[in-house]
């Protein structure tokens, strides 16, 4: 079975590096991306901790 906190971290993390990237860079259009990309992992993260409490209060 999936450990959706460890998944959330993981994406936490990725999101994390994407706006370190984000941040290193000058050309507007990839640093956007990486800004995207950042959200998106966000948002990954989010849904899986909102999976794992739900597991938790099923259980």
């Amino acid at each position: 079975m999936t450990d959706y906190t460890v998944e959330a971290r993981r994406h936490r993390e990725m999101a994390d590096e994407c706006r370190t990237m984000a941040a290193c860079l000058t050309d507007k259009g990839v640093c956007g991306a990486y800004q995207r990309l950042a959200q998106d992992y966000d948002t990954l993260a989010e849904n899986e901790e909102r999976i794992a409490r739900n597991l938790k209060l099923a259980n």
